[in-house]
């Protein structure tokens, strides 16, 4: 038998309606939740993280995602549009959508200096009222750690993120984290605090024992002997100050005594005066 011409496709436009009718229907009487992978966060936005007593700031005129659940196009564009869900995104999180144009910060980072940031993989959402707004995989984000501003370079880089994120559980608490080494390296510190806080002019990161520091300022081997002094012995309290007394054969008496019409605080600088040690004295005056 011979189908007529039409009778297919006309059958199909009316299945189409019928489904159409059907979906419009379902979604009167239920609402958008029927096509709903699930509900969507109560987190509140800023001000409870600070404080839970303090009312949450309004992000795009709501505290929550939940408050959306009725309004998919405030988060999902139509398919037609141009638009994005990051495009979305951002007309609530403005914070996040300045530093991605301007290139800076965690966000600008990740953008790639202002390009499309694509949220979801790190803040994905239907996964009900208490479902979280923040998954971050740890070791996709340590291969891009130099975006905060601290790479994972030496041995920092097989640290666990819980040793210096020590309890965080929001994007808040892990950018508290200390960026100068004396935050987590106070109890390291076998000077007791002498020698500052600028750990990095002498520590790498490679090892706390490769010290690197290189004493430019008024050399080490100005002597004619040999000798092997630490650090204490010209610094015995602070690098902000320092004695030749520690070395020297000549006493603080003797020196004044050599050195007279000069002030008590002009003999304790030395190296005001002798800059290279005795040799290099002795070189500059053959000169």
């Amino acid at each position: 038998m011979t189908q007529r011409p039409g009778f297919i496709s006309a059958l199909g436009v009316v299945a189409a309606a019928l489904v159409f009718v059907g979906a419009g229907a379902a979604m009167y009487l239920i609402g958008p939740e029927i096509f709903s992978p699930g509900g969507l966060s109560t987190q509140t936005g800023a001000g409870a993280a600070s404080d839970p007593a303090a009312s949450p700031e309004p992000l795009g005129g709501v505290t929550s995602h939940a408050e959306l659940g009725d309004d998919c196009g405030a988060c999902h564009p139509a398919p037609w549009s141009p638009r994005t869900m990051a495009d979305a995104c951002v007309d609530c999180h403005t914070g996040v959508g300045e530093e991605m144009a301007a290139g800076e910060g965690l966000h600008g980072g990740l953008a790639g200096g202002g390009s499309e940031l694509v949220c979801t993989p790190c803040h994905p959402e239907h996964g009900g009222p208490d479902g979280p707004l923040t998954v971050i995989d740890e070791g996709e984000f340590r291969s891009v750690h130099e975006i905060t501003g601290f790479a994972l370079e030496g041995a920092h880089a097989s640290v666990p993120c819980a040793e210096c994120h020590e309890g965080a559980q929001t994007p808040g608490s892990y950018q508290g984290a200390p960026r100068r080494c004396y935050g987590c390296h106070a109890e390291d510190d076998e000077h007791e605090g002498a020698y500052g806080r600028d750990c990095g002019s002498c520590h790498t990161a490679a090892a706390w024992d490769d010290v690197t520091f290189k004493h430019d300022v008024f050399p080490l081997d100005h002597g004619e002997e040999e000798r092997t002094a630490t650090c204490e012995t010209c610094h015995p309290r602070s690098t902000d100050a320092y004695t030749c007394d520690g070395c020297h054969e000549h006493s603080p008496a003797r020196v004044r005594n050599q050195h007279e019409g000069q002030s008590l605080a002009e003999l304790k600088d030395c190296v005001r005066c002798h800059p290279g040690g005795r040799e290099a004295e002795e070189e500059a005056e053959e000169d």
